[in-house]
């Protein structure tokens, strides 16, 4: 059975206009209705045959317009706006959506008013997104790795000195140190991971002469 080309989406691009991306989910939604989730992947693959897209467009597209379900929930009046808008902007309305709804209904506004394009729309939300207060910064991160391969150093050390009656107990932990004291493990630590991860050889020792 021979699929007709959509007279409305060209079949030698890789994008899709305004409007025309909505037209494209409804298509998609249509196909992929009761199908296994394991048939959904080339069921947007032939359609991205048949209409000359790339299978990502239909997908993002199926998106978009799952996006714009939710911000009809929200506001109805800029969900039927947003349909004759490019999907990205629905795209990024949708995200901004979820960490503050009234912010994002505000720009969507200036947008659809002409006070700004769809890069400064995109830019705006991801600063406003909200700040993981609780992840550690990358050198936090890079900090406490080293520290738990300082206490890891530490530890050794501690047993390979330990009295010879066989008493490997750690008098102060780790954590008590000086910052002076877990740096010097610290950088024990450091040359441990770099010889382990070093590609270079090492020279054997030779066998004594006998």
């Amino acid at each position: 059975m021979r699929h007709r080309r959509s007279p409305v989406l060209p079949a030698n691009t890789r994008s899709v206009g305004r409007g025309h991306w909505l037209l494209l989910a409804q298509e998609a939604i249509k196909a992929i209705a009761g199908a296994y989730h394991s048939e959904i992947g080339p069921i947007y693959e032939r359609l991205g045959q048949q209409f000359g897209l790339n299978a990502h467009v239909v997908r993002r597209a199926v998106h978009g317009l799952n996006a714009l379900q939710r911000i009809k929930q929200i506001d109805p009046q800029l969900a039927d706006q947003l349909r004759h808008q490019p999907m990205v902007v629905t795209e990024i309305i949708a995200r901004w959506i979820r960490h503050d709804q009234q912010a994002a209904v505000n720009a969507a506004s200036r947008y659809l008013d002409g006070a700004i394009v769809a890069a400064k729309l995109a830019a705006h939300e991801k600063a406003a997104r909200p700040r993981q207060h609780n992840q550690p910064k990358r050198s936090q991160r890079r900090q406490n790795s080293r520290d738990r391969i300082g206490a890891v150093a530490y530890a050794a050390w501690n047993k390979v000195t330990a009295p010879a009656n066989g008493d490997a107990t750690i008098s102060i932990p780790y954590a008590s140190l000086s910052d002076s004291e877990k740096e010097r493990y610290r950088e024990i630590g450091d040359m441990i991971a770099a010889a382990i991860g070093s590609k270079t050889t090492t020279t054997r020792p030779q066998p004594a002469n006998r």
